[in-house]
C-alpha cells in the first residue's frame, strides 16, 4: 500500500499542536530580561513608593482528569524611595492556602546605576503558620536601596475556587493595573468592581475554546487609611465568581438558601433530637417562661459547656456526638442551637452574613464568599444571636456584622417537603446607648489637704463588657460582691 505523504505531514503536523500545546495561557511567561530601570515624573520621584507594574491573570483549567484547578500570575513592579517603602516591600509572601505547586518564581531588585541582583532561592523559608492563616512561603528581598526598584512574579497552581475578590488599592499609588481572568469557554464568570473601580469587559474568546474577562485601569490613587473606618471594604477591589456552566445558572441565592436549610436543618433520623430532652432538663428549661428567658438560658448554657472546634468534621456535626464530646464544629454548635430551638418551638430563622469592615454584602451580585457568619435572628423578640462567638450573648453580636445586609432563610413547607427560600435582609446596628464605659469617683479631701479618699466605680454594658459578660455568670457571689477599691486612699500622688 502506497503512503500519502499529505496524510503523514498532516499528522506530524496534529502531534507537533498537541505536543507543543500550552496547558495554560500564561504558561512560560517571563519578564522582560533587559528591563531598565523607569523614568519617573517630578511628582511619580516624590512618592515614597509607586507600583510601576501591577499584573494579576487567573486561568480555570481542565486537568487530565477533567477536575478543574487554577493557574494564578502575579507580578508586580515597586518604586521604592524611602527606608519606610524598602521596610514595607523587603519580603514577599506567597500563602499556600489550596495550592497545588509553584510553577515559577522570579525576583530582582534594580538599582538607580543599573545593576542587578536576582533572588538566591536558597533564601525561601516555609512558615507553617503565619499568625494563625496558614501555611506561607516567605522571601526576603536583597539588595534593596533606596530609588530601586523591586520585580517579582510567580505563578502558582491551586484548586479551583468559584468565588473571589482582588483589592487594587494600597497605601501607594499605582501607575495601573491590568487584570485577565479566562476560562473555559463552558464556564461563564461575572465580575463587579466597587469604589470607583472601572468594570471588568468580556473579551472575544480566545479561538471559540475559553472566554476572557479584562481590566485595565491608570493611576490608582493611593488609600488613606481612616482610624475607625471600614478601610479594606473602602478600597478599590473587584469580585468574581461562577455564574454559569453552559445554560444552568450557578451560585445563586436561592441555591444556597436551600443547601444551608438542608445542612443545618437535616436531622439523621426521628431520634435525632432525642438527645435534645436531656439537656433541656440539666438546664431545667421549664423555669424559663417566655421565649427571651428560653433564649438566653440555652445560649450561655451551650456556650459555657460546648467547646468549637473547627478541625473536627462528624464528630463535630451530629447533635448527638457534640453532647457526649462537649465539642462542635460551627456549623455543629448552629445545627445543635437550630435543633434545640426546634424542639422548644421558638420561632428563629438563621441569617448569614459578612464582615462589614472587610467587604460589603452585595444584594445584586450573588456569591457565596459573603456567606461567612451564622446569626439567629428571633422575630418575637426583634433580636439575634451569634451561636459560633463565645463571648457574644443575647442580645449582642459582633457590630462589624450589623448595620450589613444579610441572606434570610426562610423555611417554607410544601406538604411533606421541607425547604427554604431566600430573603434579604438588613441587619441594624445595636443602640449605641446601650454600650457604654463609665467612671464614677467621689473623692473626699482631708482638712490638711495632703491626702485624699477616693471611692472609684466603674461600670460598663453592651460592647464595651463583651468580653467581660460570657465570664461573669461564672464567678462566685462572694467574688461579684467584693469590693477591692471601696477605701482605696491616695496620699500625693501614690495611691
Amino acid at each position: 500500500m502506497k503512503k500519502n505523504p499529505f496524510l503523514i505531514i498532516i499528522l506530524i503536523l496534529i502531534q507537533a499542536q498537541l505536543l507543543f500545546a500550552k496547558e495554560f495561557e500564561y504558561e512560560g511567561y517571563d519578564w522582560d530580561k533587559n528591563r531598565k530601570i523607569t523614568t519617573l515624573t517630578p511628582t511619580e520621584a516624590k512618592e515614597q513608593a509607586l507600583l510601576i507594574k501591577d499584573k494579576r491573570a487567573i486561568e480555570y483549567v481542565y486537568n487530565s482528569k477533567d477536575e478543574l484547578e487554577c493557574y494564578r500570575l502575579i507580578h508586580k513592579i515597586v518604586r521604592v524611595n524611602s527606608d519606610e517603602a524598602i521596610e514595607a516591600y523587603n519580603k514577599v509572601y506567597i500563602s499556600m492556602y489550596d495550592v497545588l505547586n509553584i510553577v515559577d518564581l522570579k525576583v530582582r531588585v534594580i538599582t538607580q546605576a543599573g545593576k542587578t541582583i536576582e533572588l538566591n532561592k536558597e533564601n525561601i523559608k516555609e512558615v507553617e503558620n503565619l499568625d494563625n492563616a496558614g501555611q506561607y512561603k516567605i522571601f526576603a528581598i536583597e539588595g534593596a536601596e533606596k530609588n530601586c526598584e523591586i520585580e517579582y512574579y510567580y505563578i502558582i497552581r491551586t484548586t479551583a475556587s468559584y468565588f473571589g475578590r482582588e483589592l487594587f488599592q494600597s497605601t501607594y499609588p499605582s501607575k495601573g493595573i491590568d487584570f485577565e481572568l479566562i476560562s473555559p469557554i463552558n464556564l461563564t464568570f461575572n465580575t463587579k468592581s466597587y469604589n470607583g473601580l472601572i468594570e471588568a469587559t468580556r473579551e472575544d474568546t480566545l479561538g471559540k475554546k475559553k472566554q476572557t474577562l479584562k481590566l485595565f485601569a491608570k493611576d490608582i490613587p493611593a488609600f488613606t487609611k481612616e482610624e475607625f473606618a471600614a478601610n479594606n471594604a473602602n478600597k478599590m477591589y473587584l469580585r468574581y465568581k461562577l455564574a454559569a456552566n453552559g445554560k444552568t445558572k450557578l451560585f445563586r441565592w436561592s441555591e444556597a438558601a436551600q443547601n444551608i436549610y438542608s445542612n443545618v436543618y437535616y436531622w439523621e433520623n426521628e431520634k435525632a433530637l432525642k438527645p435534645i430532652d436531656k439537656l433541656l432538663k440539666t438546664i431545667n428549661i421549664s423555669k424559663a417562661k417566655t421565649d427571651e428567658e428560653k433564649i438566653i438560658l440555652v445560649e450561655n448554657y451551650i456556650k459555657n459547656n460546648i467547646g468549637i472546634n473547627d478541625e473536627v468534621e462528624k464528630e463535630g456535626y451530629f447533635i448527638e456526638t457534640i453532647l457526649t464530646k462537649k465539642y462542635a464544629s460551627k456549623l455543629g454548635i448552629t445545627r445543635l442551637l437550630a435543633g434545640v430551638f426546634t424542639k422548644l418551638g421558638i420561632k428563629h430563622q438563621l441569617v448569614l452574613t459578612c464582615d462589614r469592615s472587610e467587604e460589603k454584602f452585595d444584594p445584586k451580585f450573588e456569591t457565596f464568599s459573603v456567606l461567612d457568619n451564622y446569626l439567629f435572628y428571633f422575630e418575637s423578640v426583634d433580636k439575634y444571636i451569634a451561636p459560633t462567638e463565645y463571648q457574644y450573648r443575647y442580645p449582642l453580636v459582633p457590630f462589624d456584622w450589623t448595620y450589613n445586609n444579610g441572606l434570610l432563610i426562610k423555611p417554607v413547607i410544601a406538604g411533606e417537603m421541607k425547604t427554604a427560600v431566600d430573603v434579604i435582609k438588613f441587619i441594624p446596628a445595636t443602640d449605641y446607648k446601650t454600650s457604654f464605659h463609665n467612671h464614677n469617683l467621689d473623692i473626699t479631701f482631708k482638712p490638711d489637704m495632703q491626702s485624699v479618699n477616693v471611692k472609684f466605680k466603674s461600670s460598663m454594658a453592651g460592647h464595651n463588657a463583651v468580653y467581660y459578660q460570657p465570664y461573669y455568670s461564672l464567678i462566685s457571689d462572694e467574688k461579684k460582691n467584693r469590693n477591692e477599691w471601696a477605701n482605696c486612699e491616695t496620699i500625693g500622688t501614690r495611691c
